[in-house]
C-alpha cells in the first residue's frame, strides 16, 4: 500500500486491500450491466436520439480513422 513506507502493519496486510475490494465490486458490476447490452442495443438508442445525419458523419470519421491507421503501414517489397 502506498500509504506505508517500507513494511506495512500486519493489520494492514491482513485479508484484502478495503479500496482493492471495493474496486474488484465495482468492476463485477460494471461488466454485469454491459453483458446486458449489446452493441446493437446501443447503436439503437444513439440512433432514436441522434439527428438523421448522424449515421453519415460516424461513417465518414470511422473511414478517416481507418485510412490514417494504415498510412502509418510499413510497405511491402518483394524479398
Amino acid at each position: 500500500c502506498a500509504l506505508f513506507e517500507g513494511e506495512p502493519p500486519d493489520w494492514a496486510i491482513a485479508g484484502p486491500c478495503a479500496v482493492h475490494a471495493a474496486m474488484i465490486t465495482a468492476q463485477k458490476r460494471m461488466e454485469e450491466a454491459l453483458a446486458q447490452q449489446t452493441v446493437l442495443d446501443l447503436a439503437r438508442r444513439v440512433g432514436r436520439k441522434a439527428p438523421a445525419g448522424f449515421g453519415t458523419q460516424v461513417d465518414d470519421w470511422m473511414g478517416g480513422r481507418r485510412e490514417k491507421k494504415c498510412a502509418g503501414d510499413i510497405p511491402l517489397t518483394e524479398v
